[in-house]
């Protein structure tokens, strides 16, 4: 699809542009963000007419982002999260973290102006371009560590880190036990289609692997359990499901679904009554049963999903 640019955008060009992009970042980027119009002949009488607005606007929000990065630029920010010996986080660091942080600290930011392609997972001083305007751009230092006093030595430039033996595996473990969660890695039972008339017998509730039903169920939110048969084909093609007691607070509720909603690619999640633990989270052969819910059991959600996702033996998009 050909478009106009109505503001510049990076790695694709300059105001007033007509530029051929894919249909699908035009539709679901572009065009509802207000950054481009399509590039018809309507359009682009409309864009002469629009033009001078558009760079007068244009200036004076440049000049406005070039104020706030005068103040931002090289700024550094503390992030407290609980961590490993080794320095592996209990969970992650993301945009909408960073956004909120810079926020509480007077700078307007909202999560989409985070330059960060993948989440903070580690201990340690990282430099995060932000996007205040189309031409303006800044970095600051996010300082992540577990605890004010090793936020400091980590700006002198002391290594706060221990190498030892273990690696992910105790680090996960660790964190799972100080959540009240147990981590497993039930056997694999079984990977077939099966009609719903063939007896199938799950050995994990819920269920981590087996036969299943020829159709796996989609990704998204349930308000009631779908078919067992139907996710435990889901986990199959590396989807995480996120199994809650219909008992739960409604508060913790409305926080899993906030962890949801804050990366919901390739998951489910629904309330399931027929588990014995309050909260449970699985992948293909891979199971976090946690008996009591707090902050951390968030966490270990979280790191969970980040190694989990998309690793069952049929990739499926």
């Amino acid at each position: 699809m050909e478009v106009i640019l109505l503001e510049r955008v990076a790695k694709l060009g300059q105001m007033g542009e007509v530029v051929r992009v894919k249909d699908g970042f035009a539709r679901n980027y572009l065009l509802p963000k207000g950054k481009a119009l399509r590039a018809t002949e309507a359009n682009k009488s409309k864009y002469e007419g629009m033009k001078v607005d558009l760079q007068a606007k244009n200036l004076e929000t440049k000049a406005e982002a070039d104020k706030i990065g005068g103040k931002l630029d090289g700024k550094s920010f503390p992030v407290i999260r609980q961590a490993s010996e080794t320095g592996q986080l209990y969970g992650s660091v993301t945009p909408r973290d960073l956004a909120s942080l810079l926020t509480d600290g007077g700078f307007e930011v909202d999560r989409n102006q985070i330059a960060l392609n993948m989440p903070i997972k580690t201990i340690g001083q990282h430099k995060v371009p932000v996007h205040l305007h189309p031409e303006v751009e800044v970095t600051v230092t996010i300082n992540v560590a577990r605890s004010a006093d090793e936020a400091e030595r980590l700006a002198r430039g002391e290594n706060v880190t221990v190498r030892r033996e273990g690696g992910a595996d105790e680090d996960e473990a660790e964190a799972a036990k100080a959540a009240g969660c147990v981590l497993t890695n039930p056997p694999i039972e079984g990977r077939t289609h099966v009609s719903d008339s063939t007896k199938v017998v799950y050995h994990t509730t819920p269920p981590t692997s087996g036969n299943h039903n020829p159709v796996p169920a989609a990704d998204g939110y349930y308000p009631t359990k779908p078919p067992v048969r139907h996710t435990v084909h889901t986990l199959e093609h590396g989807r995480i499901y996120i199994h809650f007691k219909p008992t739960l607070s409604q508060r913790r509720i409305a926080q899993l679904g906030g962890l949801f909603n804050d990366d919901p690619f390739h998951m489910l999640l629904s309330p399931d009554p027929d588990m014995p633990d309050r909260v449970a989270v699985t992948a293909w052969g891979h199971l976090a049963a946690c008996k009591k819910v707090n902050n951390e059991t968030f966490d270990v959600i979280r790191a969970f999903r980040d190694r989990y996702r998309d690793r069952g033996p049929e990739a499926v998009p």
